[in-house]
């Protein structure tokens, strides 16, 4: 649940925070992931992850915004 209401936080939209809770806990479980449990206790890193979804969504949103406002008529 914090993760979520973090995600939340960083979003204001319910859908895209359990959206990218998901996201993160998927590629915890990929064998490329980044986790190394040396480096970092879990919970740090899927704050992090969490962030950098919150942050990759928010951009593409805005680039989205951008595209359609300069489009020509």
């Amino acid at each position: 649940m914090p993760l979520f209401r973090f995600a939340y936080r960083l979003t204001g939209s319910a859908a895209d925070a359990e959206d990218i809770v998901q996201e993160c806990f998927v590629g915890l479980l990929r064998a490329d992931c980044g986790f190394d449990a040396r480096r970092t206790p879990v919970r740090t890193y899927l704050f992090g992850a969490v962030r950098n979804q919150a942050s990759k969504r928010l951009r593409s949103r805005k680039d989205a915004t951008a595209e359609v406002e300069t489009a020509p008529d």
